[in-house]
This record gives C-alpha cells, structure tokens and sequence, in this order.
C-alpha cells in the first residue's frame, strides 16, 4: 500500500505542470501613481488556466479589467502567464506569489532600516590633564536636546583609565549657556559661540585651570548621525556615527543584547562625491552616503541595501467551505 502511494506521487510530480499547492485565488493592492492602489487577483485553476482581475482604488473613470489564459510553472517554481503585459512572471513561495519584473527579478526597494538621521553637531578638542598628555573630548550636541561625550585619555601611563562615555540631556539658560545634565560629566556647563564649544566653570566663565581659555575650546568638526540597524540575532544595533572634518570618524555600535558592551571605533575615511568610507577592519560596514538630513548604509559595493518589495507580494487566499 505505501509503495502504490508512493508511485502515484510520483507519477504526479511528473505527469503534470502544476500541484494543487499552487492553484487557487491570490491577492494584493499593488502600487500606483495616481491612486492609492491597485487592487490585483490572480486565480490559478487546475487546468492551467488563470484570470487576473486589475481594479483602480478610487478612480471612478478606470473600468476594473479581467484578463484570462493560461500558465505554467517551471522547475523553479517560477510561474509565467501567456499575457505579455506586467505582471505575467510569478515566483512560487509558501501561500504567496512574488510578482517579478521584466528580467524576472524580484521587485526591490531600498531598505531605510539601514538610513542613520543626522542628529546634530560635533565638538572636538584635547583639554589639559595633569597626569596624562590631555584629555580627547568628543563632545555631540543633538538637536533633539541630548547630548553624547567621550573622554579618551592620552598616554596615561600611571591611570591606564579607559575611554569613557557619558549621555544624557541639556538645557539652555537665558544666558546661553548649556548644562549637560549628568553627574560624572568633567565639566557641566559650555556655550556655543562662532562654531566652538568653550568648557565652563560653575560661574560660567570659561575654564582655564592652570592655562588659558584657548586650552579649553573645541571646535565644531562634523556631523552626527544615529540610528537602529537590523541585527541577525539580536533586537537591532545602536549606531552612533560622527563624521569629522579633519577626515577621522568615531563610531559608536552597542548590539541590544544582554551583557553585550559597547564598541567604540575611530580611525581615518576617505570621500568620493557624497560616499564615505570607513578605513578599518573593525566596523560593520564601511561604505555610507551622506545626504542633507540623513545618512545610509551602504553595501560592499557602495550600493543601497536593498529589501523585496512586499508591495508586489500576493496572499493566498482561503477557499469558501461549502
């Protein structure tokens, strides 16, 4: 008894174009420019014939059109109707056909899950430190009123203290003046005049310590870009971008993972037109486009990562029980 079934199974696959897997009524409301869609049924019946119903949202002088013939289905499961006119190339997945293009591609879109938003203005400046060579203070101003600052501590031998970030949120006071509100932020209090960020004490007077002023000033250098990235086994990935006009970059990327630690990467870029990127191993890409308001992710290939178009992906739809 199995090897009967078994060998009608197989005379089966064999003896005929299609499975009943793959006939039956599939739906979508495909893309339109002048309308806010087109409401697309394709129905697949066993004897390779198939109608495909076209009906304009809300466009009372297009007549809704009915389109029949005949199909088939090759070894790749690639669907193509009889009609010249697009779509009449399909591909087979699991309840659903992926409408393709001419070439018989899938349709794709860029994917913005890969855009950063520029998100504000970067500060740059090596302030004094009385056991280490200075102090590389990064200093981000968002427009959104946060704020990121690293400190990086140069040659210090006797410390060893690691590179050190701290975020939170500013306020502005009649004066002028921001405060970065955070406990462990070295000095709390700046101001913003002619493209620099001059440090301030409590006073809010410029810092001077043991030096000038001058020694305690940093200088607009680039923007800023944020964003959440996919991530293949995790919620996404935190990605903080500075972009700096002396052609360095620091890129800050913490996976939304427990127990994962922030990285922090900086190193040197180059720019061709608008493309930027990234000269070193350690980052998870390294090719990104600059745009007036945002910034994305490129490829290998400094190309926009791409995604299918579920626009053009039809349902399967369940048969009426009688």
């Amino acid at each position: 008894m199995k090897k009967l079934i078994l060998g009608t199974a197989i005379f089966s696959l064999f003896s005929c174009q299609n499975t009943v897997k793959e006939t039956g009524t599939y739906k979508a409301t495909f893309p339109c420019a002048d309308c806010p869609g087109i409401e697309t049924t394709l129905t697949l019946n066993d004897d390779n014939t198939y109608v495909l119903s076209d009906r304009y949202l809300e466009r009372d002088d297009v007549s809704p059109s009915d389109e029949k013939g005949t199909f088939t289905i090759d070894e790749n499961k690639i669907i193509s109707l009889s009609s010249q006119n697009f779509p009449n190339k399909f591909k087979v997945s699991d309840n659903e056909l992926i409408a393709l293009d001419k070439e018989g591609n899938e349709i794709k879109v860029e994917n913005t899950d890969y855009d950063l938003n520029h998100t504000g203005k970067v500060f740059i400046g090596t302030i004094p430190c009385k056991e280490c060579d200075g102090i590389r203070v990064v200093l981000t101003l968002n427009d959104d009123k946060t704020y990121i600052v690293t400190e990086e501590f140069l040659n210090d031998v006797k410390n060893k203290r690691e590179k050190r970030k701290r975020i939170g949120e500013y306020t502005l006071s009649e004066t002028g003046a921001l405060t970065l509100k955070n406990e462990k932020v070295g000095y709390k209090k700046v101001k913003m005049r002619d493209g620099k960020v001059y440090l301030l004490e409590d006073n809010e007077k410029v810092a001077t310590g043991n030096t000038t002023e001058e020694d305690y000033i940093l200088q607009e250098v680039g923007k800023s870009f944020y964003g959440v990235i996919p991530c293949a086994d995790c919620e996404g990935i935190e990605v903080n971008l500075h972009i700096n006009a002396d052609q360095t970059f620091v890129l800050f990327e913490q996976y939304k993972k427990e127990g994962e630690k922030e990285i922090i990467t900086t190193g040197k870029y180059t720019l061709d037109n608008n493309i930027i990127t990234l000269n070193s191993k350690e980052v998870s890409f390294k090719k990104f486009r600059v745009y007036a308001d945002k910034g994305s992710i490129l490829d290998e290939n400094g190309n926009n990562v791409m995604m299918l178009n579920e626009a053009y992906i039809l349902k399967k739809q369940e048969e009426n029980k009688k």
